[in-house]
This record gives C-alpha cells, structure tokens and sequence, in this order.
C-alpha cells in the first residue's frame, strides 16, 4: 500500500494500480482500505488528461477510444526514451521508479513453461522450458519482492515474458532518480543525458518557484503594518508593546 500511495503521490496512477492489483490477487482484499486506494488509482489513471478526451464532453466511443491509444502510444514512446532492445533477447523501458524486461520467447511459449523467475538484489534468471532466457547482474540493486511481478505476453507481434522490477531507492532517504543506462551489467548501454537534462530542468523549475515562493513571503512581511497593543496593567503605567 505504501509503494502504491507513493506512486500516486508522484503521479504514476496506472504504476499505482499494478501494484494494487498485485496485492489484491494475494490476498490484500483483507487489509482495510487496500481496495478503496485501488478505486481512487483507477479513477486518477482514467482521469489521465488528453487534449482529444477533454476537448468536449459530447466524444462518441470511437474518440474516447483513439484517446486513450494515443494517449497508451505516448506512454509508451516516453518509456521507450528511457529504454531500448538488446537484439535477438529483450527489450526493455523504465520509470523513475520500475524497469520493465520484455523477453523474447518462442511462440508457443505458454506460461507453464517458464520453469524459474529468480530475482535477487543483484541479479536475475528468468527460464524457459529448461533454458536460461535472461540471467546476469543488474545494473543497479532492486527491491526484493516475495513473489516477482512476471507474465506471459504478445508485445509488437512477438511473445515474451514480461519482468517488472522496483529500483532500489538509495540509502539515507535521498530522492534522487537514477536512470538505468542498461539492464543487466555488460549489455549494451543507452544514452540517459536526454531524461538526466530533464531531470535537471524539474530541479531547477522547482528551485526557481521556492526561490519566488520565499521572497514574496518576506515582502508580505515586511509590508505589514506594526500594531500597538496597550500591555499595562489596570491602573498601572502606560507601558506599551508592538507586534506585526
């Protein structure tokens, strides 16, 4: 529950109800008020804004439904940015927060074939029908999980098991985002300058608005006007105090 109000607090709605959803299927329906955040997900993750669904109230079914592609397409060019294809074995994306591996498997590749999904802080083994199809370090340490988050599905024509993984924050509280410039330690690396310059422009638009946010504090103070309060005691001196 705490890694999905985390992700709504950051504006990941539709990263909130996977995690939801998770829990519900291992039994989270008993924890109280597990299921009402999943309904407020849900509700974030569809009131997602796009210019074509909130143009006008009067959309027929087949603009609400080309919305929502081309809303799913942009989703997936911009986590398509921050990933790439390790050819003949995967492809994979990420969030500031998860790093999703789509595995290429064999067509057939039903998932009771997938006889091992081992995932470590370090590392990984993902089998298929006996034989390692992804196995190695991870770039970066993640979060370990009593049950990994896998599937078996069609992706741009192809089948493949899905892996979705959670990044391990880093120690001392920091929020810092740390981008993946690979998947597993000696595969091929992808330019992350695009998503750290990024990055870099939310510091300094948060930086500039705490600045502004600051100064027009201290001048809405120091345009107050004293007022004098009358602190003597009855019949006693005229002794006077001034507060703002």
């Amino acid at each position: 529950r705490g890694l999905a109000e985390r992700a709504l607090k950051n504006g990941d709605a539709a990263e909130a109800v996977r995690i939801l959803e998770k829990a519900m299927r291992f039994g989270g329906s008993s924890c109280p008020g597990l299921a009402d955040v999943l309904t407020t997900a849900r509700r974030a993750a569809a009131a997602a804004p796009t210019p074509a669904a909130s143009s006008s109230s009067l959309a027929s079914p087949s603009d609400a439904g080309a919305a929502s592609a081309k809303e799913g397409r942009a989703t997936d060019e911009a986590k398509a940015a921050h990933g790439g294809t390790v050819e003949g074995r995967y492809s994979w994306s990420q969030t500031r927060e998860t790093v999703e591996v789509n595995i290429f498997v064999p067509e057939a590749t039903k998932a009771k074939a997938v006889n091992r999904v081992r995932v470590t802080e370090e590392g990984v083994q993902v089998d298929v029908s006996g034989s390692p199809v992804l196995k190695g370090d991870w770039e970066f340490k993640v979060e370990l999980e009593e049950d990994p988050d896998w599937e078996v599905r069609s992706l741009e024509g192809r089948h493949v098991v899905r892996l979705t993984i959670r990044k391990k924050p880093l120690p001392g509280g920091l929020s810092v985002v740390v981008w993946w410039r690979r998947v597993l330690k000696g595969d091929p690396a992808i330019d992350i300058s695009v998503a750290d310059e990024k990055q870099k422009e939310r510091a300094d638009k948060f930086s500039k608005a705490w600045t502004e946010a600051h100064a027009a504090f201290r001048d809405k103070v120091a345009q107050r006007t004293p007022i004098s309060i009358d602190c003597s005691a009855e019949g006693g001196g005229a002794d006077s105090m001034e507060t703002s």
